[in-house]
Order: C-alpha cells, then structure tokens, then sequence
C-alpha cells in the first residue's frame, strides 16, 4: 500500500510540476509539533492557489490538501492563508484518521528556489493520534518550475 500511494503521489507530481509556476519540494525541514504528524513531508504548491503534501513517518503517513489565498503579493514574496483537509494512518493504534487543517505562511524566492515558513493548526475530526487539537510550523523548500518571473 505505501509503494502504491508513493507511486500515485510522483506520476500526480510530474504532472502538476508541468504546469505554470508549480513549486516542488519539502515541508518540514527543521520541523516542530506540538501533537502533530512529525514526518518530512513532498510537497508541491502552485503559488498562491494551492498545496499538496505528502509524508510518511516510520510506518504513518498523511496527506493534506489546501486551497491557499495571497495576503500579500509580490514579484519575489508572499504572505498567504489557506484551509483544507487531510487524511492519514496512524500505525501505533492502526487508525486512519482525517484533519481540518489551516495554514499561515510566507515565501521568499530566490531564483528559481522558493523558500517557506508556515503554521498549521489541524483539528483532528476522526481519530486523532494524539489529541483534538495540533499545531506544527515548518520551513519548506521547493524548486519553482514553469515560466520565469
């Protein structure tokens, strides 16, 4: 099953990455949790539209999918807010569970290198690992592909 989502997440990552200023990368480099999933984590994000992440933990995985609006918008930085869900197996208690997950960030390009900070309050709606309630913030890098700006 995981070689199977794995498989599932790169053919959906080249895809996306084809597309218009599409950044590809990581979120949770240096990484801290308060309750929450504490897995490196692919992710791919369309600047200022939407967010994809996937990671795996040991024997967990999860998966979350946010719709993102710009605060600010500029040709090199942003600031943004974004909502939207995830889905995740928790293998201590063998539970899958889902999240309603909320994010804050903000980028700085440099080139091509897209560089992140954002928190994530997730509520755990069915099953939470740990408690209801989690926050993580984490620094993310991606290489930006598509047109130049």
């Amino acid at each position: 099953m995981r070689k199977a989502i794995l498989i599932s997440a790169l053919i959906m990552l080249f895809t996306i990455s084809a597309q218009s200023q599409v950044g590809v990368g990581a979120r949770g480099l240096f990484k801290y949790d308060g309750n929450a999933y504490g897995g490196l984590e692919l992710s791919i994000q369309k600047i200022n539209k939407y967010e994809l992440d996937l990671g795996f933990s040991g024997d967990s995985w999860k998966a979350t999918g946010l719709k993102l609006f710009p605060f600010i918008e500029r040709k090199r930085v942003g600031l943004y807010g974004g909502a939207g869900m995830g889905v995740g197996y928790y293998s201590p208690e063998e539970d899958i569970y889902g999240t309603l997950a909320f994010d804050i960030g903000a980028f700085m390009r440099i080139g091509r290198l897209q560089l992140g900070l954002d928190w994530r309050p997730e509520y755990n709606f069915s099953y939470p690992p740990d408690s209801d309630l989690s926050f993580s913030t984490a620094l993310s890098a991606r290489w930006v592909f598509g047109k130049k700006f």
